[in-house]
């Protein structure tokens, strides 16, 4: 089975809540993501658009400049706790839309918990 690590995550799309992880897991495409903050589970019902809502294409769209972006602090700021993780996210591979769809998610997650605009250098 492959793995993406970042953050938070370890990349999967068949949704399943405990009381601090939520996991989406996809056997066929053979990628997981697991969040383990108890805050995301809470955020995701509260806040998060339906499934469907967003295109993959806007998905994957939106995840390669994110990914991207938290990739160049990664690197750049190494000393901020807040990006421990490469995010190994690669636009050749199909991740599918569950995976697309948690990711972006975080993402939103992140910015509403941290007030910090990750697609904006230098802020």
């Amino acid at each position: 089975m492959k793995y993406l690590l970042f953050f938070f995550f370890i990349i999967t799309s068949l949704v399943s809540f405990s009381q601090d992880t939520l996991t989406i897991k996809n056997d066929s495409l053979q990628y997981e993501v697991r969040i383990i903050d108890p805050m995301f589970n809470t955020w995701m019902i509260g806040n998060a658009r339906p499934v469907g809502f967003y295109s993959l294409e806007y998905l994957e769209t939106f995840n390669r400049f994110f990914v991207t972006e938290w990739n160049y602090r990664y690197i750049t700021l190494s000393t901020n706790e807040r990006y421990q993780f490469y995010i190994d996210y690669s636009p050749n591979i199909k991740y599918g839309y569950e995976v697309n769809y948690l990711l972006f998610n975080y993402f939103q997650y992140l910015k509403f918990r941290t007030g910090e605009r990750i697609g904006v250098r230098g802020r």
